[in-house]
C-alpha cells in the first residue's frame, strides 16, 4: 500500500520494520482501551450526547458512590501502576539491541569516506586490503535532461559507489562547509555530517540491489538535489 517503510536491505533494517510495527500494534490496544474507558464513563456518569440515563439516574449513581466510602482501592491502583511499567518495559527492551546494532563495528573490510558539499556528495577511499589503490569521486544529481526512462528523477546520480554484499563496512561521515546528513532508508543508515568532525556508522548490505538516499538535514537551498546512490553485488 505504499504507506510503510522502504523494503529493507540488510538485518538491521528488517528489525527496526518489526520493532515499529509490534510498537504501534500496542500502541494502537492502548488507544483503543483509553477511549472504552472514556466512552464508559461518558455514557453511565456525564450528561450528554453519549447518555443513555437522564440526569436523575445520574445523581443517584454518584450518591451511590459517595455513599461506598472508598478512597482507596490497593488492588487497582497496584494493577494500574505495575501493568504500564511493565508495558513500557517491554516496549523499551528491543530499543537496546537495536542501538547496540546500528552502532557496532566488528571486524570491517574497509573504510569509506563521505563528504558532504553545497550541494554534492564527494566518497573517497585507501584502505583496500586486497590492493594498494584509492578512489575519489564527486556524485552529483543528474538534471532531468539527463535522466532516461525507467530512471528516478532527482535521485539519480552521475557516479555512485559500489560495494560488496555480505561485507561490513566503516562509513566516515563529515562535511566541507555546512551541516549535511548522509541518509538511506533502506539500509537503516542516517548519520550527520557535521563539519571538523568526523562520525562513524556501520555498513552492511544483505540483499543486493540499488539503494537511494537523501540529504534530510536543512542544509541550503538546494538541500533537495544532493541525492545517494548505492549499488551493492554479490
Amino acid at each position: 500500500m505504499r504507506i510503510s517503510f522502504s523494503e529493507p536491505g540488510n538485518f538491521v533494517m528488517l528489525k527496526l520494520v518489526k520493532f515499529h510495527d509490534a510498537l504501534f500494534f500496542n500502541l494502537v490496544m492502548i488507544f483503543f482501551f483509553v477511549m472504552c474507558m472514556l466512552l464508559i464513563v461518558l455514557m453511565n456518569f456525564v450528561v450528554g450526547l453519549f447518555n443513555k440515563y437522564n440526569v436523575k439516574t445520574i445523581k443517584n449513581r454518584e450518591s451511590l458512590v459517595a455513599s461506598l466510602q472508598k478512597t482507596h482501592f490497593p488492588v487497582l491502583e497496584f494493577v494500574w501502576t505495575i501493568f504500564p511499567s511493565l508495558l513500557i518495559v517491554n516496549m523499551a527492551l528491543p530499543t537496546f539491541s537495536l542501538l547496540y546494532l546500528m552502532d557496532h563495528l566488528v571486524n570491517p573490510m574497509f573504510t569509506l569516506k563521505v563528504i558532504g558539499n553545497q550541494w554534492y556528495w564527494s566518497y573517497e577511499s585507501n584502505d583496500f586490503p586486497w590492493n594498494n589503490k584509492s578512489f575519489a569521486f564527486d556524485s552529483f544529481m543528474l538534471d532531468q535532461s539527463q535522466v532516461k526512462t525507467g530512471e528516478l528523477r532527482n535521485l539519480e546520480v552521475d557516479q555512485f559507489f559500489v560495494i560488496p554484499c555480505d561485507t561490513e563496512i566503516r562509513l566516515l561521515v563529515t562535511s566541507r562547509d555546512v551541516l549535511h546528513s548522509f541518509a538511506i532508508p533502506s539500509l537503516a543508515i542516517k548519520v550527520d555530517a557535521v563539519p571538523g568532525r568526523l562520525n562513524q556508522v556501520p555498513l552492511t548490505v544483505d540483499v543486493p540491489g540499488i539503494y537511494f538516499g537523501q540529504c534530510s538535514e536543512l542544509c541550503g537551498p538546494n538541500h533537495a538535489f544532493m541525492p545517494i546512490q548505492l549499488y551493492a553485488k554479490h
